[in-house]
Parts: C-alpha cells; sequence; structure tokens
C-alpha cells in the first residue's frame, strides 16, 4: 500500500488536500506536513516522526513538495536518500499532479506515479 505526503511551506500542502476533497471526496493515505513559524528543527523532528511512523503501515511513500531546494524537499530528501527503496520525492506540486496522483495511488507501481506526477504537473501549465 501507498501513500503520499506533500511538503509545503505554510498552508498550502493543506490547501491542496482540501481543494482535492473537493474534487476526489475524501482522501485516504495522504497527509500534508507544513513548514511554519515554528521553524526548521520543528518541520525536521515532525518530518522524521511523520515518515518513520509511515514506514511502519505503508510500503512506499511518494512526497510531493512544493518547491525543490527549499526546507521541505531539503528535509524530504533526507528521507529519500536513507530510504530509497521506499520513499520517493517529486518538487513542484500543483493541484492537478496531486490528484492525478491520488486518483492512480494503489492501481500503479510507484516508479510510474512518479512519471504521471512529472507529466501531470507538466501538461497542467498552460497559457
Amino acid at each position: 500500500m501507498k501513500a503520499i505526503v506533500v511538503t509545503t511551506h505554510g498552508a498550502l500542502g493543506k490547501g491542496l488536500l482540501e481543494a482535492a476533497e473537493m474534487m476526489a471526496g475524501n482522501l485516504e493515505n495522504t497527509f500534508s506536513l507544513s513548514l511554519d513559524g515554528e521553524g526548521i528543527t520543528k518541520f525536521s523532528e515532525s518530518m522524521d516522526k511523520l515518515i518513520n511512523d509511515l514506514k511502519g503501515i505503508y510500503d512506499e511513500i511518494l512526497i510531493l513538495c512544493d518547491l525543490k531546494g527549499g526546507t521541505p524537499y531539503n528535509q524530504s530528501m533526507k528521507h529519500f536518500l536513507l530510504n530509497q527503496d521506499v520513499v520517493k520525492i517529486v518538487a513542484g506540486v500543483n493541484l492537478p499532479m496531486f490528484v492525478e496522483v491520488y486518483m492512480q495511488l494503489q492501481s500503479v507501481p510507484l516508479e510510474e506515479l512518479l512519471k504521471l506526477a512529472i507529466e501531470t504537473g507538466q501538461q497542467s501549465i498552460s497559457n
């Protein structure tokens, strides 16, 4: 079984999940973690706890981050490097990406979810 973790600056992650629930109904196997005014140390501790807890429940975890190189991404990368067989990361999360990945979460392998996330994220950008 797979899980999605959305890591962002501020309330963006929670907002993405709330918006996705309007479109897809109640979300299961999804979690958000936000870097807020409590700072990097608190965020890092919360991330460590969340990922360690999830590894006891889920076989695979896809982390969707808001910004490559930001603290949520860097902390996610730490978990990827320690658990490459379980944790994968995509930066640049947007609502279409999240919804599409969520809809396919349990039906396709994790490596395909990575590709789907990137393709959907890119295709959802237009003028």
